[in-house]
């Protein structure tokens, strides 16, 4: 009898934390050092922004998640102002809202978003309801990527308080 009682109570542990969940990471290139953990759903749009390091105008580059292809769309990208680089039509359009140039219906997939972040670029990353200062998360002058990782919720947990310990120490 106890042997069942322990099987129960080590499946009721183990079987939560062994469901899976999808995430948006943010690590570094280099280390695979992890930065940020957000759970993210299918049709999910979020928002990568920075200034402009020639311009000092705000860019913001709108993506939707796509769970099935383990990607992230390109949806949008919104400008004040454009020159050398910036492709003078878009292949959906453009409007102008709120400033900005936007260009729209994009369809550009990525696996993953590889960037280098100085704090003179002032990014941020926007999901949801969330709004999160990466000045304040990556350390100046890293390469970093952005990425769709599925974690269980025990590997989720590990991560979340290393992170959590490595904020607390520093």
């Amino acid at each position: 009898m106890k042997y069942i009682l322990f099987f129960i109570i080590c499946a009721l542990i183990i079987f939560p934390l062994s469901a899976s969940q999808t995430y948006l990471v943010l690590s570094n290139q280099l280390t695979a050092e992890r930065y940020l953990l957000i759970p993210v759903k299918d049709k999910e749009e979020f928002t990568l922004g920075w200034r402009h390091s020639v311009e000092l105008q705000p860019w913001e580059e709108r993506f939707r998640v796509n769970l099935p292809n383990k990607e992230f769309v390109l949806t949008e990208t919104r400008f004040r102002s454009y020159g050398a680089g910036v492709p003078d039509l878009s292949p959906g359009g453009y409007e102008l809202r709120d400033g900005f140039i936007v260009y729209k219906d994009l369809h550009q997939s990525y696996t993953s978003l590889p960037f280098y972040h100085s704090h003179y670029a002032l990014y941020n990353l926007k999901v949801g309801n969330s709004n999160y200062d990466l000045t304040l998360i990556i350390p100046d002058n890293t390469r970093v990527v952005l990425s769709l990782e599925k974690l269980s919720r025990g590997a989720y947990f590990w991560s979340s308080l290393k992170l959590y310990w490595k904020k607390m120490l520093a």
